[in-house]
């Protein structure tokens, strides 16, 4: 219901949804995914970052075998 309402751009019930939720649960990848949105959404940057960061780094993200870029030069990376 939380995307439904996030997708139409009614953020402030996705948001109020989501927040309630993981409060409840705030270790789920998903809910840690979908909550780092809507509060980048809000503008909230630092703490939407940082949740975004924690929803990729659990052990069931989307991409495992993708190394996480940790700031180091890619320039002289091989692929």
């Amino acid at each position: 219901m939380s995307l439904i309402y996030s997708n139409l751009g009614k953020f402030k019930n996705s948001y109020k949804l989501i927040e309630d939720i993981y409060k409840l649960n705030p270790n789920h990848n998903t809910l840690n995914l979908i909550h780092s949105m809507n509060l980048l959404k809000k503008g909230n940057f630092k703490e939407g970052w940082k949740l975004y960061d924690k929803s990729l780094q659990i052990k069931d993200n989307y991409y495992p075998n993708i190394p996480f870029w940790k700031g180091e030069d890619l320039r002289k990376k091989k692929y």
